[in-house]
């Protein structure tokens, strides 16, 4: 017999169920995630007196309605009508200076590495050949890449020898031996990079409510925005977040990825979990509530099984052995932070 809709609508409210809700999430999966976290905020609260916060905005698109909007009236708001036409997409390469708020940007046709070491090196001509700059960005591949270290290299007046990998070019970059230091943001970390705020007020101000008919003009806007934010509204980014809670709020979370024993979690997740987890047994402990750290000693020793399976079902001989490892790690940090051990000993 069918259920009514009422039925399930009683049912859902007695049981305070909103399946129909949902929102996103960013689970924390850079083993190193605290420690960038950490020399980003020390950028921050000990800023370099040249330090930028640098990203594109990519993928801007010149829009334009169809239909004319209808003003707003008494107690209705301005009628937008869906339908438009799109006149061309444009990139913005912005350096933020935190310090005083201005901004340094330029749009382009693309993001790849050959337009990143244009603009970058236009903004590093901008000051003094021996002025030590900073920049804060993430981890892009062009960030990186061998054009843009042997550019960084140039404008450094030292010489690049070529590094195969990225782990090697990114520990470059980050090097303070050099006249221009990167510093690189955790992976999937955004909401670090102060630019992002400013690419906000961009988008709130300038492209959402305007028209444009074509990219030339879309182009102008975004420049002459520019120019009005750093001539009239400019000022200090200040940065205050120190990242309190979210230490226990990883393992929280990784916690209840355990309890629920889901068939989403795969063994390149679960590696980069089980590393998190180690490093924040081994370096961070004291910044995590006993009662959330023996919940998961409680619940790793309760799931050895389900993890072993997503490990054992990884394809991959090199994922494979680092899911081992991991697992292997893991399990050696658990054993010597477990306080309950402590107090037998």
């Amino acid at each position: 017999m069918p259920i009514s809709r009422s039925t399930i609508h009683r049912i859902l409210l007695e049981h305070a169920l909103k399946p129909h809700r949902h929102k996103y999430y960013l689970q924390i999966s850079d083993p190193d995630f605290f420690q960038k976290m950490e020399n980003i905020i020390s950028c921050y609260r000990n800023p370099n007196e040249h330090l930028y916060c640098f990203d594109e905005c990519t993928s801007i698109q010149a829009l334009r309605r169809l239909t004319p909007n209808l003003p707003v009236g008494s107690n209705q708001p301005v009628l937008e009508d869906f339908d438009y036409e799109r006149n061309g997409v444009c990139d913005l390469l912005a350096f933020l200076n935190p310090a005083t708020g201005e901004v340094y940007g330029r749009c382009t046709e693309n993001h790849n590495r050959h337009t990143l070491c244009d603009v970058f090196r236009s903004h590093v001509d901008s000051h003094a050949p021996d002025a030590q700059i900073h920049y804060i960005m993430d981890n892009l591949t062009p960030h990186y890449h061998a054009d843009f270290c042997q550019t960084v290299a140039e404008l450094s007046g030292i010489k690049y020898s070529p590094l195969t990998s990225g782990a090697e070019r990114r520990e470059w970059l980050q090097s303070e031996n050099k006249r221009i230091v990167v510093h690189f943001i955790p992976f999937h970390a955004s909401w670090l990079n102060m630019v992002e705020i400013w690419f906000g007020i961009l988008k709130s101000k300038c492209l959402k409510y305007d028209q444009f008919q074509s990219l030339e003009q879309l182009r102008a806007a975004i420049a002459a925005f520019i120019d009005t934010w750093n001539e009239f509204f400019a000022h200090p980014f200040k940065w205050s977040y120190t990242g309190k809670g979210l230490y226990a709020k990883a393992v929280r979370r990784f916690c209840r990825l355990l309890y629920i024993k889901t068939d989403q979690m795969d063994s390149k997740f679960l590696t980069s979990q089980l590393l998190l987890m180690s490093n924040i047994a081994d370096n961070y402990l004291n910044a995590i509530p006993v009662s959330d750290w023996i919940q998961l000693l409680d619940l790793a020793a309760q799931s050895d099984e389900y993890i072993c399976n997503i490990i054992e079902r990884e394809t991959g001989p090199i994922r494979l052995k680092k899911a081992r490892n991991a697992y292997a790690l893991f399990s050696e940090a658990l054993v010597r932070n477990d306080p309950r051990l402590a107090k037998a000993a």
